[in-house]
């Protein structure tokens, strides 16, 4: 990893001072947080995303497509990273077939298109309408936009209704796609623990039942899981029922392919039964703990956190389940993975992320919803 530019340090110190700041305002207040929103929770009424022209194209590909099948009533709050972003992204949604209502952040600094790794949303629904954003310790370490993320939830309260959203710090280290819930269980794995070195694995799991509100469920704790954020192989759905990401499934799908092309890039695959069978870990550990598990296609690569998933995906519950589902122009993974959620009586709509999953992630980690409406 590249040491900080000495701009980058002044960046992280400036943030290490806001956080200290804001940390002592909410001892002294005393605040708890409600419950961690639920990934499969009621309509998306507040949705936040950020934009950088760095790779902009690729990114402006995904919310040309995601955008416009949004309900009408969601509101989108896009944090820029200057105004030339701003026109920028303004200029591309002028040309799509129909646009939610837009607001517009501009941070005046540099930041990522990756919305959801630098937060957390408790709240912010019809028992609570209150949100509160739950921001990891410190900034992460990285670029200095990756840096600067970490100040995007307060960024985002100054587009939100006045007093409608807070920001609190934890007192353990996350990344936003490292904790995914139900209406009663917060679901964990491994990366989560990695990035509490110092912390006893039970210590890790008290401090996310309390910021959380949730009791913890963690799946990898005694045989190897995925090694990616838990957003990208697990939705819980409610009712004790868990979508788990199953490889046996994608890879029977595609057949004895090698390799994918997705827009004319030769994506390899990865066939080892040592890769496969973290996938099927989850399964047995969450069917140990009594939860139901949906199976949903996967196809993970040789390439270091790439994996063609259908669990990264977003949520809504309207008048049916609604799935913002991540497809990758292979038509007969994506018509598996299109059944496996139907058969849970989704509606799907999908969503191109061909040009963003090498990246590591696609539709869910682009997206944080801060406010959810009633299901139905």
């Amino acid at each position: 990893m590249r040491p900080l530019t000495r701009r980058g340090l002044q960046v992280a110190a400036a943030l290490l001072t806001l956080q200290l700041s804001f940390a002592l305002v909410q001892a002294c207040q005393g605040r708890t947080p409600s419950a961690l929103m639920p990934a499969a929770g009621g309509s998306l009424d507040d949705l936040a995303i950020q934009f950088s022209r760095q790779d902009g194209d690729r990114f402006l590909a995904v919310y040309a497509d995601l955008l416009p099948s949004l309900d009408p009533g969601t509101r989108v709050h896009v944090v820029v990273s200057d105004p030339v972003d701003q026109e920028i992204f303004e200029e591309a949604a002028a040309g799509w077939a129909r646009v939610p209502e837009l607001s517009f952040v501009v941070a005046d600094r540099p930041i990522t298109s990756w919305a959801r790794d630098r937060l957390a949303v408790l709240g912010g629904g019809p028992d609570d309408p209150r949100a509160t954003l739950l921001v990891p310790p410190a900034p992460m370490i990285g670029s200095e936009a990756r840096i600067n993320d970490w100040a995007v939830p307060w960024d985002l309260t100054t587009s939100l209704p006045p007093g409608s959203t807070r920001v609190q710090v934890a007192d353990f280290q996350f990344e936003g796609g490292d904790l995914i819930a139900d209406g009663e269980h917060v679901f964990v794995a491994p990366p989560l623990l990695a990035r509490n070195p110092d912390l006893p694995v039970d210590d890790v799991l008290d401090r996310v039942a309390r910021a959380t509100g949730l009791d913890p469920v963690l799946v990898g704790r005694d045989k190897p899981v995925p090694d990616h954020h838990i957003g990208m192989f697990l939705t819980p759905l409610g009712g004790g029922r868990v979508a788990v990401a199953d490889a046996e499934l994608g890879l029977a799908a595609i057949g004895e392919l090698t390799h994918l092309d997705v827009h004319g890039v030769a994506v390899p695959v990865d066939r080892s039964e040592a890769r496969v069978a973290r996938f099927r870990q989850v399964r047995l550990d969450l069917e140990a703990q009594g939860f139901e598990v949906v199976p949903v296609p996967i196809v993970p690569s040789t390439e270091r956190y790439v994996m063609f998933s259908y669990n990264n995906a977003l949520l809504e519950r309207r008048d049916a389940l609604r799935v913002y589902m991540p497809s990758y122009g292979v038509p007969a993974l994506d018509d598996a993975a299109t059944r496996a959620w139907t058969d849970v009586g989704a509606v799907v709509r999908p969503i191109d992320v061909g040009g963003v999953f090498r990246m590591g992630g696609s539709v869910r980690c682009l997206t944080a919803p801060v406010r959810r409406g009633p299901t139905g």
